[in-house]
């Protein structure tokens, strides 16, 4: 298998060189999608992962570009799963990137062709639907509609609760706590901290641990408790910064400033990571 001739034939050529730096080589890909894939849609769900993953370091551009290919491939294949896939992706890039509306008309999509019997958990792992709802909360408050951002929050958790999967229920308590926090519906928010902590610890995973105390971090950031917002920030902005997980790194700097002139100190941020 010629990677770098399989990554032109998708217009994904100018990531040649970071499949190599991350040993993404032919016996990786014959092990993931086959030569030629078996299941076409592993193709896709290999593409998304690498949407994922450049989500979270925030990288958005090659996060948009992949998934454009990803939704440009699904649009010539017009398959049901295929096009849920690329919606979603691109929604999310889009949102990360900041263009709001456009995100939101792709995550709508997302939402209008979702059959369970078919696409439930597509989504690397996590129900598209559930994904889909919980990130067009928060274009939805960031648009002026915080009642309507309250409904699909609470709608994402709810359905993520019904299918009784921890993945999606954690990414959907996750997003949705960002969302009634700023709706200023703090209850709410901590109650979503609350269960995701107890998930956390139920399957042991770091990453949610640490995701779940940075979220404690900014919920104590807007309920002016301050003093114990900025250590708990720090010490899980360097954890995310450890792993160049970096997304929510500019909304983390926000949080931690404000609390730091609340407080009359501005010391403590040489205790930060820088971000990469």
């Amino acid at each position: 298998m010629d990677i770098d001739g399989w990554l032109r034939e998708i217009g994904l050529e100018q990531y040649a060189q970071t499949f190599r730096d991350n040993a993404i080589n032919a016996d990786v890909l014959r092990k993931a999608i086959g030569e030629p894939p078996e299941d076409p849609l592993l193709l896709f769900l290999l593409l998304t992962g690498y949407v994922v993953a450049n989500g979270v370091a925030g990288n958005v551009e090659a996060c948009r570009d992949v998934a454009t290919s990803i939704l440009g491939l699904a649009e010539k294949q017009q398959a049901s799963a295929p096009l849920v896939l690329g919606h979603i992706c691109v929604g999310y890039s889009l949102l990360l990137g900041g263009e709001i509306t456009e995100g939101k008309a792709h995550l709508d999509q997302t939402i209008a062709l979702y059959d369970p019997a078919e696409h439930r958990l597509l989504h690397f792992g996590i129900d598209p639907r559930v994904s889909a709802l919980v990130w067009r909360s928060n274009a939805l408050w960031m648009l002026g509609h915080p009642e309507a951002a309250r409904a699909d929050a609470d709608r994402a958790v709810k359905d993520a609760r019904a299918i009784g999967h921890a993945p999606s229920l954690m990414i959907a308590l996750s997003i949705a706590d960002l969302t009634h926090m700023l709706c200023g519906n703090y209850a709410a928010g901590s109650d979503c901290i609350g269960e995701l902590v107890v998930l956390a610890d139920e399957i042991g995973s770091a990453f949610w641990k640490l995701t779940a105390a940075a979220i404690q971090g900014r919920h104590l950031a807007l309920t002016d408790n301050a003093a114990n917002s900025i250590p708990l920030m720090i010490s899980t902005r360097n954890a995310y910064a450890a792993t160049r997980a970096n997304f929510l790194a500019p909304l983390d700097l926000v949080f931690l400033g404000a609390c730091m002139r609340r407080l009359g100190n501005s010391t403590m941020l040489g205790a930060m990571s820088p971000t990469r």
